[in-house]
């Protein structure tokens, strides 16, 4: 193509950037996305377009679980993302998540209230309100409230995987796991 003309570096949209505490990083509109699924012999295609969403408190939906309660705020089903699960998960006193892993998702655990014992493959450290914990893709941990009131962390997973978003394995029944709060 001749100098400014189509396909050349000069005809490429530009770049915009914010610049925000020293950290610079790129803007970006992202594009509208469907979540497909297939579903049923009949392979009914439901298309859900990716929008904003809002949530109040009674709004979001809870799976109660032993030892602890899930929140569920992103996940395919409610939001269509495709990126990012999202849940507050309230710790009962004395409950918690046993020892488990993502085998293709990272995950984020932020405290918002309370203590809670976090371990991150075999290291434990005691979280409280601020407090965070990595954990990357296929390693094991647990979350267990060790103080006489509800905790409340916020698990951010990424990215969805399969229909729910989330995928799980238990392994508290296997060694060492089932020994290390023994």
């Amino acid at each position: 193509a001749a100098a400014g003309g189509l396909g050349s570096p000069s005809d490429a949209p530009p770049r915009r950037h914010e610049r925000t505490a020293g950290v610079t990083g790129r803007v970006a509109q992202p594009p509208a996305r469907c979540a497909d699924s297939t579903r049923g012999a009949g392979r009914t295609m439901v298309t859900l377009m990716s929008q904003g969403k809002f949530f109040a408190r009674a709004e979001v939906q809870r799976d109660a679980m032993e030892g602890f309660e899930l929140g569920w705020h992103s996940r395919p089903e409610t939001t269509a993302a495709e990126q990012l699960v999202v849940i507050e998960v309230r710790l009962d006193p004395g409950g918690g998540h046993n020892f488990h892993r993502h085998p293709n998702q990272e995950e984020v655990i932020y405290v918002l209230d309370g203590e809670v014992e976090q371990w991150v493959d075999r290291e434990r450290r005691t979280l409280r309100a601020g407090d965070s914990a990595f954990i990357p893709a296929a390693m094991v941990h647990a979350s267990f409230n060790v103080s006489a009131r509800q905790a409340k962390v916020l698990a951010i997973l990424a990215p969805c995987v399969g229909p729910e978003g989330y995928e799980l394995e238990e392994v508290h029944e296997q060694a060492p796991w089932s020994e290390l709060r023994a």
